[in-house]
């Protein structure tokens, strides 16, 4: 068993988001060691969903991404095209994130569509 943590090398601030640096690291509830670490060229300031061995996140460069929880290898990415900051929520076979500008998307999961495809959209501004 594992525990996943996100970091980002910013805050809420909207001018340092394209400097952004973060990561996906899973600890070993056992003995605390890593069992893998995911670098990436953007904060990952939203918590971790989990579901069916996936880890789920959202980050600032406007991607939602799924990740094996025991391995760490991408299972597939969504491309949104703004900033992330909120987490995802997961109901069923989709999983919900929503934008810096309000825009609510619902996308399939790689188990239903092989890669994360949205379902639909909506606009809460």
């Amino acid at each position: 068993d594992v525990v996943l943590v996100g970091g980002s090398s910013i805050r809420l601030e909207p001018a340092d988001v394209a400097k952004a640096q973060g990561e996906v690291v899973a600890v070993s509830l056992a003995d605390g060691s890593i069992k893998w670490r995911k670098p990436y060229a953007a904060g990952v300031v939203s918590s971790i969903a989990v579901h069916e061995q996936q880890a789920i996140f959202t980050a600032t460069d406007g991607k939602v991404r799924s990740l094996d929880v025991a391995t760490g290898q991408e299972k597939w990415t969504y491309e949104g095209g703004t900033p992330f900051f909120a987490s995802p929520a997961i109901a069923g076979a989709s999983v919900y994130v929503a934008d810096l500008k309000g825009v609510v998307r619902a996308i399939s999961q790689a188990g239903i569509v092989q890669s994360g495809t949205e379902r639909r959209s909506s606009s809460c501004g």
